[in-house]
């Protein structure tokens, strides 16, 4: 019994937490088309060993991190905003350039 109500409260805290990803990337293009158009580009040769949502700074933007296996075997994090797809070099920097927005 005690099991089952913490797996009820794990899931409903995560389903919180989903709720704005899902809610800013309606319109935005999913993350496989993302990945496609990353490794198509030379800047970024390697294998995709993970992804992961991350927010960005304290609101409730959130960006795809992206960790490429490089052919030299060093791991690159690529950070993506998930409604333009563009490469964020410096998360900061482009939380302020939303907010301007």
């Amino acid at each position: 019994m005690k099991r089952r109500a913490m797996m009820g409260a794990i899931l409903a805290a995560a389903a919180t937490w989903a709720a704005p990803v899902a809610a800013q990337n309606d319109r935005a293009p999913a993350l496989s088309t993302l990945l496609r158009r990353l490794q198509g580009d030379p800047a970024y040769a390697g294998r995709i060993v993970g992804t992961h949502v991350v927010r960005a700074g304290s609101g409730t933007a959130f960006l795809y991190e992206v960790r490429i296996l490089s052919p030299d075997d060093r791991i690159v994090i690529v950070h993506l905003d998930p409604d333009s797809g563009a490469v964020v070099g410096n998360p900061d920097a482009w939380l302020r350039r939303r907010a301007s927005r």
